[in-house]
């Protein structure tokens, strides 16, 4: 095991540095160590935005931040601005996820969620841990409270779409998936998931335009 900052003084930047290179490694545990360190030494501070805090690394960053982390998640660029106690609950309930201790990790990411209330990536978190559970019922209720927060997300929408799909509700799983292609026409899995739903509802004709599409998307991604 790596060496790990054992000061009575702790540099919470180093320490989160420390962290986030361990779960790039997929020193996940490792990372999980540090972060028990964090959050012993710091102090939680609810967020009060009007919007997610997680945003695009393109976009402006404000001045009055605590840290700034860029990070990837299913392929996008993000940066984190976020204080280190629930940076430290989010990305413990990440890691807890990746080693499918799927209990520890709800229990942080539900922290996370009460002091970053705005921040739909760590509703997509939970409501992941609760399809790996089968409890499809509370991942939409989790997902329709990111629609709550933000009527443009694309990822609840195809979550959404996919549990749907995954319950026979293949109807109900149609408007969901066409509202991702909508908000983000390079979100693959939401014409996957569109597609099923028109197999199994027999539209053939909605289906082959689909597969037209598709196809475009598919050789431009080439």
């Amino acid at each position: 095991m790596k060496k790990i900052a054992t000061s009575t003084k702790f540099d919470l930047n180093i320490l989160y540095a420390q962290a986030n290179k361990c779960i790039d490694n997929g020193e996940f545990k490792e990372a999980l160590v540090i972060l028990k360190q964090i959050l012993q030494n710091s102090e939680p501070v609810k967020r009060q935005e009007t919007s997610s805090e997680i945003i695009d690394a393109y976009q402006g960053i404000p001045d009055d931040i605590k840290n700034i982390q860029d990070r990837y998640i299913g392929g996008k660029k993000i940066t984190l601005i976020i204080d280190y106690f629930t940076a430290a609950c989010y990305l413990s309930g990440y890691c807890f996820t990746v080693i499918k201790e799927y209990e520890m990790a709800l229990k942080y990411l539900e922290q996370a969620m009460i002091l970053w209330p705005r921040n739909n990536t760590i509703r997509h978190e939970i409501a992941y841990i609760y399809t790996q559970l089968r409890q499809f019922n509370e991942a939409l209720i989790i997902l329709q409270e990111a629609l709550d927060n933000d009527s443009k997300d694309s990822i609840a929408n195809k979550e959404i779409a996919w549990i749907y799909n995954e319950q026979g509700l293949y109807e109900q799983a149609i408007p969901y998936a066409q509202a991702a292609i909508k908000l983000d026409p390079q979100i693959y899995k939401a014409y996957e998931e569109l597609a099923i739903a028109y197999v199994k509802t027999g539209k053939e004709k909605e289906l082959d335009e689909l597969e037209k599409v598709m196809n475009n998307l598919k050789a431009k991604n080439k």
